[in-house]
């Protein structure tokens, strides 16, 4: 059923500036539904504010230190590369979180929440993981190491700005 206070603005869809974090369940979940290329990175995330300290792993590459999250790559025209034209989400049964999550001018419904308990829990422990991945380490740890704690193989060699995971 789709929640009756959304009226497709796609205000929540065409925000880069909004980072989607996800965790490796929801990246499997959405690689499940999707066929879909070039949507998943591992984004370097430069400010410290309280997203960072949340979402962000610490990871150090190459001598550089950074901030990195897994998220959704918005496209060149700042629309979620789910979004159809006509402001419908491809992956609406199975988006993220964040995107479950976004208050809009109507506000998040509480049987929204309701409905979705399990994959807010799930959230919520990654959240958790990241705090003690960040906590436990006194320096950022490697790549691999993150992948190791993570449990889910990046694919990616390097980190840049942007880093598309296949």
């Amino acid at each position: 059923m789709k929640d009756k206070t959304c009226t497709r603005c796609a205000a929540c869809c065409t925000n880069p500036a909004m980072p989607i974090a996800l965790s490796p369940n929801e990246i499997t979940r959405i690689r499940k539904s999707v066929s879909k290329r070039n949507w998943l990175g591992l984004i370097v995330y430069d400010k410290n504010n309280e997203f960072s300290q949340s979402f962000c792993f610490k990871v150090t590459d190459n001598g550089k230190t950074a901030q990195v999250y897994f998220g959704v790559i918005y496209d060149k025209d700042g629309r979620c590369p789910f979004l159809k034209e006509n402001n419908h989400c491809t992956i609406y049964k199975n988006r993220p979180v964040g995107c479950l999550s976004f208050f809009c001018k109507h506000g998040l419904p509480l049987e929204i929440v309701e409905k979705n308990k399990k994959r807010y829990l799930e959230h919520a422990e990654y959240i958790v993981n990241i705090s003690k991945w960040n906590k436990q380490f006194k320096k950022p740890l490697s790549l691999k190491d993150f992948e190791r704690f993570t449990g889910f193989k990046t694919g990616i060699k390097s980190i840049t700005t942007k880093n598309f995971i296949k």
